[in-house]
């Protein structure tokens, strides 16, 4: 295994695993290697493992990568006994077995490996949470359904990478969500269905992500954008105890925050609102697309200021409606909505898109995103297509992270402390 050992700073002497796959490196909250640390750029660095080769990677950070005291300008292949600089912090690298009296920062303790990382209290937390889920739609008439989690099909999404498995000979997907199965299961004639399972995402790994997760996923046909809504809230309000959720368009959140119209607002007056914010964007932030623009002060600005009470958002842009309905106006808008509690986002649900020949070409254009980012293309076929062109009915959808709803529950600030076995024990 790979790691970093710290040879300088506050955690001089602490190793820090590089886990298989893609590790982004910085100091923002979704980085895989956090480093809070002001020489540390937000997204500063990549390594990519794949087994015991390792290669790193720059984002044009503000205070450089360096290894062995040279700039690194273009992929680089690590070694053992490299030196790396991240800004101001120094590291050795190593392809050893950590030190078992060394804490690292994603292993779990030395000797306990084999064990479970919660204690008997936190399984009675999760099987409580899990039992009302099930009551809650049991009682409203839901079905609950079980789908595979490998498939042929995968979600085609810019952002999110599906693992490719090889089962008798055939190129299979981990399920990202089973959103697909799920609307397989409407067109061949269920109206109310719910499903708690497993999904897989690659290089999702930090405080509020796990390759490996629970999510409670369901679809009801008729619902309109805000019966979906109302569904959602009383979700929440049974699961959590708390209140009822304050709604606000995505576009009042900005406008009460940032004093902006994402909807309307044009360009040179979004790059011109984050050159001016007190904040610190990522290095390359100027290269990014409106999408990501709007991504990053949601993540700086709007969703710090929703941990005040339970808040729902919806009515998206028209360029983030994934497999969301648009509804027409000017601008025309996304129906996509979204649960945020204590600030932390739990659920996304959609106005389901019903047209086969949109998705297809909503599909294609993603994978022209993912080419343009350096990333492999997805199916654009799929079993879903199919269905649809036979008949989906209208219907709304939602998925919520039940680790994370279990973590905002038990007032927890990592995901890890609610798993049994999180990625580095799995």
């Amino acid at each position: 295994m790979a790691y970093l050992l710290a040879v300088n700073g506050m955690d001089e002497g602490r190793q820090y695993p590089l886990a298989e796959g893609r590790v982004l490196i910085g100091r923002a909250v979704e980085c895989n290697l956090l480093l809070d640390a002001e020489s540390v750029s937000r997204h500063h660095a990549t390594v990519h493992c794949h087994g015991l080769r390792c290669t790193l990677e720059d984002h044009d950070s503000r205070n450089g990568t360096y290894l062995n005291k040279l700039p690194v300008r273009e992929l680089t292949v690590l070694s053992d006994g490299d030196q790396l600089r991240i800004g101001d912090l120094e590291f050795a690298v190593h392809f050893q077995p950590l030190e078992a009296d060394t804490a690292a920062i994603e292993a779990p303790p030395a000797g306990d490996e084999c064990l479970a990382a919660v204690g008997l209290d936190m399984l009675q937390a999760r099987a409580r949470i899990w039992q009302l889920a099930r009551s809650f739609f049991d009682q409203r008439g839901f079905i609950e359904v079980d789908t595979p989690v490998v498939s042929a099909d995968t979600v085609v999404d810019r952002h999110i990478e599906p693992i490719p498995v090889t089962i008798s000979g055939r190129r299979m997907w981990l399920q990202t969500s089973p959103e697909f199965a799920m609307k397989r299961l409407l067109a061949s004639g269920a109206e109310a269905i719910y499903q708690l399972t497993h999904a897989f995402r690659d290089e999702e790994q930090g405080r509020r992500h796990n390759p490996e997760f629970s999510m409670l996923e369901w679809y009801r046909l008729g619902d309109s954008m805000t019966a979906a809504i109302d569904l959602l809230d009383e979700l929440s309000q049974h699961l959590l105890g708390v209140g009822p959720a304050r709604r606000l368009s995505y576009q009042q959140a900005f406008q009460q925050r940032l004093e902006f119209d994402p909807l309307s607002g044009s360009t040179s007056q979004l790059l011109a609102l984050i050159a001016q914010l007190d904040f610190q964007p990522p290095d390359d932030w100027r290269s990014m697309d409106r999408g990501d623009w709007l991504d990053l002060l949601m993540v700086e600005f709007i969703e710090p200021r929703l941990a005040d009470q339970p808040t729902i958002l919806f009515d998206y842009p028209a360029s983030q409606a994934a497999l969301a309905q648009l509804r027409d106006g000017d601008p025309p808008v996304a129906e996509r909505f979204e649960l945020y509690v204590n600030g932390v986002e739990l659920a996304n649900g959609y106005h389901e898109l019903l047209d086969p020949a949109e998705l297809l070409e909503r599909n294609r254009q993603v994978n022209q995103q993912r080419r343009s980012d350096g990333r492999a293309e997805l199916p654009e076929q799929s079993y879903l297509l199919d269905a649809m062109r036979q008949g989906l009915g209208d219907c709304c959808g939602v998925a919520m992270g039940m680790d994370r709803l279990l973590m905002v529950a038990e007032g927890k600030s990592d995901i890890a402390e609610v798993m049994p076995f999180p990625f580095p024990r799995a």
